[in-house]
């Protein structure tokens, strides 16, 4: 006679058929349909504002052509980013992400259209241009 078998599973826990376990993996969280507008939304969001930041500080470079400046608004984007913070604690506290996100991609996207019509209709101003990076907090600074 042999000693029964201990399961290595704990007491709470009983034993599954491998049909019941789900299955993990890399990539398995692209299976839900939410889940995949958000990360396709998160990436080309995050990629569009790449973009902007590195044509806006060419576009104040080629403008100026002073590195100060382009330092200093890139520093009054920072400061402006981290002044942020509180308001953003409050705001996450008090809202659902959801709403949120569609209000703040809302507002990014609402200046990003207003700087883009401005540069297309009139001509570049270092001043337009600072407005446009005090009223534009980056997400992803």
């Amino acid at each position: 006679m042999q000693p029964a078998e201990k399961s290595v599973l704990p007491d709470n826990i009983s034993d599954r058929s491998s049909a019941e376990v789900e299955e993990t993996g890399t990539f398995t969280s692209l299976r839900i349909r939410n889940f995949r507008f958000l990360f396709g939304g998160t990436t080309l969001s995050y990629a569009a504002q790449w973009v902007q930041q590195v044509t806006l500080g060419w576009l104040v470079y080629d403008l100026t052509g002073s590195g100060t400046i382009l330092g200093s608004i890139n520093m009054l984007r920072s400061i402006v980013a981290l002044s942020m913070i509180p308001l953003a604690g409050v705001l996450i506290d008090r809202l659902q992400r959801r709403r949120l996100l569609m209000i703040e991609n809302g507002w990014l996207f609402t200046i990003t259209l207003a700087l883009g019509l401005l540069l297309i209709w009139t001509s570049a101003h270092i001043i337009s241009l600072c407005l446009c990076f005090l009223f534009r907090h980056d997400t992803n600074n």
